[in-house]
């Protein structure tokens, strides 16, 4: 029986397939130091992990169908093409797929303290075809992850027990090293009910009034008396808000604090 169903997924008039992998000098770097783990190729449903630059992919039904390559950290798995690459697969045939991601290692740092948490990475270009991906940092801020290519990006970071979050614009990545400093600037206050009593666990959100591709912003959680701090923040007009109420503006300058913020919630 179980015979049966091996050959039952094998595709009729299966085929083997050879792939060349092209792969970029900060791609193959990143395996040697083992930043990479492997690289995963799948055609079709069928797939190998390899570290080589070559890789046979047997049982392949042939005809068109999508390519995909995934590098494997030992963190994350990447896609460098969601939607893969169209292959025409034929008896015998041969395949080349380029892996030309920039793959950039770092740390991420606030107020030159390192941070423990993820962050997403955005093309700052916003267009159809963008993605963005999800990347770790441990606690000493340390991150290893590929980019389809060098150019600016926008972050959306946590941090602090996904407590605190604050969005960064325009990261520029050139290269395969980078440190990441989030904006110095902070706001800070209480969140108070109609009693003047501090209300724990409450999001104040702080987002930044200007016209933006994606909205830049912070969140923080209140404490137990209510008090709140929401850091990682550019210099700008911030609209503040918490609990839905009417958002209150405060002016930021770069690298600034504005302490002694009260927002009422309730009534």
């Amino acid at each position: 029986m179980l015979f049966a169903l091996l050959l039952a997924a094998v595709p009729a008039f299966a085929e083997s397939v050879t792939v060349h992998l092209d792969l970029s000098d900060s791609v193959r770097e990143a395996i040697a130091r083992g930043d990479v783990k492997n690289v995963l190729v799948a055609i079709g449903n069928r797939s190998v992990k390899t570290t080589a630059t070559t890789v046979v992919i047997d049982n392949v039904a042939p005809g068109p169908t999508k390519l995909r390559t995934l590098l494997i950290t030992p963190a994350e798995i990447y896609a460098l093409d969601p939607s893969g690459t169209p292959v025409d697969v034929v008896p015998g045939g041969e395949l080349t797929v380029p892996v030309h991601a920039l793959f950039v290692t770092g740390t991420i740092a606030l107020h030159g303290k390192p941070l423990r948490g993820q962050m997403e990475v955005w093309p700052s270009a916003v267009s159809r075809d963008a993605w963005g991906i999800a990347v770790p940092f441990d606690e000493q801020g340390r991150f290893a992850f590929p980019l389809p290519r060098a150019g600016q990006y926008d972050l959306q970071v946590w941090w602090n027990g996904q407590d605190m979050t604050a969005k960064v614009p325009h990261v520029d990545f050139q290269t395969t090293e980078a440190h990441i400093d989030l904006p110095e600037g902070e706001i800070a206050g209480r969140v108070v009910d109609a009693s003047g009593k501090g209300v724990a666990g409450v999001h104040v959100r702080a987002t930044l009034d200007a016209k933006l591709p994606r909205a830049i912003g912070g969140i923080a959680t209140t404490d137990a008396d209510g008090g709140f701090t929401v850091e990682g923040l550019i210099g700008g007009t911030w609209k503040l808000s918490a609990a839905g109420q009417p958002a209150e503006a405060i002016v930021l300058d770069n690298g600034g604090r504005k302490d002694g913020v009260l927002l009422r919630v309730g009534h």
